[in-house]
């Protein structure tokens, strides 16, 4: 094969993103940051399905074989918009140990199953290096957006589900939203949706020239994200993700009297010695303060509070107002730090809330 003119520019740009993709995948199944390899399963679960991931970006390889060929430029061009829904839904839901109903799962794998047997039908094609679609490329086409258009509804819900799932554990587990990673699965689903949108504007535009700025494109992203998952993301709390799963299902039963006694220890913590006041309080201290279990705890304030973060955040926001009051002159961000607020949003937000202009269900 002889490379002329922008064939060279073509054929460094993918062999530059698929390099970058075989180098990310060895180093995320060979390094994992010490402690947190002796818990593999917890810090990094999903380790494995990263590494196929990685590697699966390989399997373009028929277009730097064929850069003429056009069954090998159809398949990488639908390549994006097959491929990507399917694996990020899989990540996902790996990630965040995430379940659905049965339906739902029987679902989506008829749709991933149909949309891996149409890349590898499209793959052995691409690896003859001939032009038997040409004919048929509207045919192609109408498949592989039909199956692109429904794997992206399901990336898309799950990617919904997982966000809400994080934020109401988020709010059930810490009282400042700065205490939770929960800029990781924010920063997860702007890069995956991001993605995306370059699969798409690949595939529509049917440029070669917009593949290869699509392949170098993906090879920084490739190196932001290992850069981003080799260290653990979680919090280190096991505990809290097990038992929060564990009070949303309602394992935990109370008797009438010890739940009356849990809360009054509650109410006496945070009402009475105002332990609101602390900008980092965790549900777990509250749990310490009060010498009981933490599941039990958090069942209390669950059922007669909604959320821990709202529970604590109305005594903060009332106290901010008597303050108000007593101090006039009192500079906001005075006010915001010996309040517990961990930022000037969260007081804005919950000022909204005091006043009635927002729910308190909307945050």
């Amino acid at each position: 094969m002889t490379l002329q003119g922008n064939d060279i520019f073509y054929y460094t740009a993918n062999i530059l993103c698929l390099f970058s993709g075989l180098i990310c995948a060895v180093l995320r199944w060979f390094h994992m940051c010490r402690p947190f390899d002796k818990e593999e399963a917890y810090y990094y679960p999903a380790r494995k399905q990263v590494t196929v991931c990685y590697f699966l970006i390989l399997f373009q390889f028929p277009y730097l074989m064929y850069l003429s060929s056009f069954d090998a430029w159809m398949y990488v061009r639908v390549f994006g918009i097959l491929f990507y829904p399917v694996i990020f839904t899989v990540l996902l839901n790996r990630y965040f140990h995430y379940t659905e109903r049965i339906w739902w799962r029987m679902s989506l794998h008829t749709v991933w199953i149909i949309s891996s047997v149409l890349l590898c039908v499209l793959f052995l094609l691409a690896l003859r290096g001939g032009d038997l679609l040409a004919g048929r490329a509207h045919i192609v086409c109408l498949l592989s957006v039909m199956m692109a258009v429904l794997s992206m509804v399901t990336m898309c819900y799950t990617l919904y589900r997982v966000y809400v799932d994080i934020r109401q554990f988020q709010y059930d587990e810490y009282s400042n939203e700065q205490d939770f990673p929960l800029r990781f699965a924010r920063i997860t689903i702007v890069l995956v949706l991001f993605l995306m949108l370059n699969m798409w504007v690949l595939y529509v535009s049917d440029s070669r020239m917009v593949k290869a700025a699509v392949d170098l494109l993906l090879c920084f992203l490739h190196t932001l994200l290992i850069l981003i998952i080799l260290y653990p993301q979680r919090n280190g709390k096991k505990y809290a993700l097990q038992d929060s799963m564990q009070v949303a299902k309602g394992a935990f039963h109370l008797s009438d009297e010890r739940y009356g006694e849990i809360l009054g220890k509650i109410r006496t913590c945070i009402e009475t010695n105002r332990m609101f006041l602390k900008s980092n309080l965790q549900l777990m201290d509250i749990a310490l303060a009060v010498g009981e279990n933490r599941s039990y705890v958090s069942a209390v304030i669950t059922k007669e509070y909604g959320s821990f973060y709202a529970y604590v955040n109305k005594f903060r926001i009332e106290y901010a107002v008597q303050l108000q009051k007593e101090h006039p002159k009192m500079k906001q961000v005075e006010l915001i730090e010996r309040c517990g607020f961990g930022s000037r949003t969260s007081f804005l937000k919950w000022q909204k809330i005091y006043s009635g202009k927002q729910d308190v269900k909307s945050v």
